[in-house]
């Protein structure tokens, strides 16, 4: 019995498929579950349209036939008789009904003479009104040529019918229905027939069939998660039932499938993190020279911002749709943005083995009003599409203002965009083409482009012929900046330039160590003298100590024992005045309107922005002493 147990315990492949093959079994069975429920509902659907449609159509024929006396009907045998009273007569009931029945395209009579059916009344205007080259209006005793065969139909059984499927003669495709016209001793005199356009039912059925591919789209996620559920908890079972000599064999395992998964669907934001991890162990390393230090030390930032751009855009599709989107326009050197988010696209192009071209970059005015992220960002999505879709030929970016309004087109010889996909261009998580399944990517970066420049003011236009390339335009409108500045503005970046906070004394409240450190080291290199607290209550007693030792208080929200919410309400109903600056990591407008509902005067989120934290210190500060001063 020992030794069985060790023969367990040395084969660790025993039962390696089953976890597999139980999570595939139930993910299928529930997506064919998924798969026949959503079709039979789709089919039931249809067949309810079918049934509503064919029942109109019977309807409709029906009131046209009681209103068209046979007896009259029958005296029309002669063309010429079109123009006499009888005929109008007798044809205004068809012309109402097309007037007032929405879909109905034509109304009219037949009458079978030897072989043929031939009209008689037709409802319909002369001319032609959709341009198909054919008169509208059929005349009385023009043959009908290749009639419907439910015309035939009705005229030989003498009861209503309706076409099963759309039927096409010269005027079109349509659904029709036929009711016999009868004169006062019950003989068919003919049929009235009412034809209904078919692109209106068609359309019915693909809004159908639109809705059932979408309501399959959720149990297909739930039958995969399902299936990945079973999955994991089959593998654990197994693991389990492993000799206990072997279970931290499992654990490891466990470890490194879960690690790959990570790696698998993080790639783009490992990069950065290794790039950030390794440079920070090089910088800190002894050994390394001054100019070692300073190139990690870059390297360190640029892939750190390179990392929250890539947190940023998957949170900016859910911000936008939720309208939480904000733009913040500032001062901006117009060539630097560009050339900063050209540098990137050039490298990638250059990789490629593909031409890669600025155009009016010289163009354009140095100091302008916009939002240099938004900005930007836009600009690296449809660069970034040109370069990905693009294996040969070239990628042009042609730049020109006019108007206060910056256009940016973006030119490639990549595949071009079918008419098929044009209407679905800019919908989420959607890809396009024959690169669809090599080319990586969220089908996010167009949607979040389009939402961006609609908040901007912008706009966006794209061009494309199959096999020949794209070209995306989008336009930004900005404010121009003077080119003197004001002697405040002058002062002011002075003032940021040495020790923009000298003399203030700051009490800053945060009960996270690292970031206690790093927001008091940037306010003492500003100037500020920092008093530390590690939460809200300490800071209170220490204000409440000294009010008029505190210029300004920075306090986090999330603490222990006195949270950030409760600090700024006791400051304020102990009626402090002074300035308060919420700087917490959530970055929802509800968090934003609560901090400034409580009593903050300004709401910063983390990561911080070195430059923006100063200046907003500045701007509380100089409006306190305008208000002491007028006072």
């Amino acid at each position: 019995m020992g030794d069985e147990v060790q023969q367990h315990a040395l084969r660790p492949d025993r039962g390696a498929w089953l976890p597999v093959i139980a999570g595939a079994c139930a993910a299928t069975v529930l997506i064919v579950a998924a798969l026949v429920s959503t079709m039979g509902v789709r089919l039931t659907a249809r067949e309810a349209i079918d049934q509503e449609v064919h029942e109109n159509l019977i309807r409709l024929a029906a009131m046209a036939a009681s209103s068209i006396d046979g007896e009259l009907h029958a005296k029309l045998q002669d063309p010429s008789q079109e123009e006499t009273t009888l005929y109008s007569m007798l044809n205004e009931p068809l012309t109402n009904a097309i007037r007032r029945t929405e879909g109905v395209r034509f109304v009219y009579t037949l009458r079978k003479v030897g072989t043929d059916l031939v009209f008689v009344l037709d409802g319909t205007p002369l001319g032609d009104s959709d341009n198909d080259g054919v008169e509208d209006h059929s005349f009385l005793m023009d043959v009908y040529d290749d009639p419907d065969p439910a015309a035939w139909e009705a005229i030989r059984t003498n009861r209503i019918t309706a076409s099963d499927e759309p039927y096409t003669d010269q005027w079109g495709t349509f659904l029709s229905s036929y009711a016999p016209i009868r004169r006062e001793g019950g003989t068919v005199e003919g049929v009235v027939g009412v034809d209904v356009s078919v692109g209106h039912y068609q359309a019915r059925l693909q809004r159908v069939d639109k809705a059932a591919t979408w309501a399959l789209v959720p149990g297909l996620v739930l039958s995969l998660l399902t299936g990945v559920g079973v999955w994991w908890f089959t593998r654990r079972f197994v693991g389990y039932a492993n000799q206990i000599e072997e279970h931290r064999a499992v654990a490891v395992r466990a470890n490194k499938a879960k690690s790959a998964l990570l790696a698998s669907i993080s790639h783009e934001l490992r990069t950065p993190l290794n790039a950030i991890i390794g440079f920070s162990a090089i910088a800190n390393d002894a050994r390394s020279t001054s100019d070692e230090r300073s190139e990690a030390l870059g390297t360190v930032r640029s892939n750190a911002d390179h990392l929250l751009t890539l947190i940023g855009d998957l949170l900016d599709i859910s911000k936008a749709e939720a309208g939480a989107i904000r733009i913040e326009c500032s001062e901006v050197d117009l060539p630097e943005l560009i050339d900063r988010a050209v540098v990137p696209m050039r490298l990638r192009a250059m990789e490629k083995h593909i031409g890669f071209e600025v155009v009016g970059l010289e163009s354009l005015p140095d100091r302008v009003v916009l939002d240099r992220t938004r900005v930007r960002q836009v600009l690296l999505n449809l660069l970034s599409n040109a370069v990905k879709f693009t294996d040969a030929g070239f990628v042009r970016l042609t730049l020109s203002v006019c108007e206060n309004n910056l256009t940016m087109r973006v030119e490639d010889t990549g595949p071009g965009i079918s008419d098929e996909e044009r209407s679905v261009l800019f919908t989420p998580f959607t890809q396009l083409g024959p690169h669809e399944k090599r080319i990586q990517g969220t089908g996010l970066g167009l949607t979040i482009t389009r939402h961006l420049l609609d908040l901007m003011g912008g706009s966006i236009e794209f061009e494309s012929s199959p096999g020949k390339g794209s070209a995306f335009t989008a336009v930004v409108p900005y404010e121009l900046v003077h080119c003197e500045p004001s002697d405040g503005d002058s002062e002011r970046r002075n003032r940021l330039a040495h020790e923009p906070l000298a003399g203030v004394r700051i009490v800053l409240a945060d009960d996270g160590e690292d970031n206690l450190r790093l927001v008091s080291l940037i306010l003492r290199r500003a100037g500020a003298q920092c008093k530390t607290f590690e939460n809200g209550e300490k800071a209170l007693e220490s204000i409440l100590l000294e009010p008029d030792q505190c210029d300004l208080l920075i306090t986090d929200w999330d603490m222990p024992v006195l949270c950030g919410e409760g600090l700024v309400r006791q400051l304020r109903e102990s009626s402090w005045t002074r300035p308060i600056i919420s700087l917490t990591a959530h970055a929802m407008p509800e968090q934003e309107q609560l901090c400034l509902s409580v009593g903050c005067d300004a709401h910063l989120t983390k990561p911080i922005n070195v430059q923006r934290l100063i200046i907003t210190c500045i701007d509380l500060l100089e409006q306190t002493e305008r208000t002491q001063w007028a006072a």
